[in-house]
């Protein structure tokens, strides 16, 4: 009864925002309209665009050995 797995946005969609993410990085090709329009909400949702915007302004960090 919500746009989200248990209704509104929680803890189960957060943690499958990563497994979202990969696969359209990957561009695996979801055919389930189902699935294709969950994907779509996690990607769209605010907390999940804060979290990219985040990421894209990260420095690569590599530790000298």
């Amino acid at each position: 009864k919500g746009p989200f797995l248990f209704g509104e946005f929680g803890i189960v969609d957060a943690f499958y925002a990563p497994v979202v993410m990969r696969f359209i990085s990957y561009g695996i090709v979801i055919r389930d309209t189902r699935i294709k329009a969950y994907m779509k909400r996690i990607e769209n949702h605010s907390t999940v665009r804060a979290w990219k915007t985040g990421a894209k302004k990260e420095k690569a960090f590599y530790e000298s050995f």
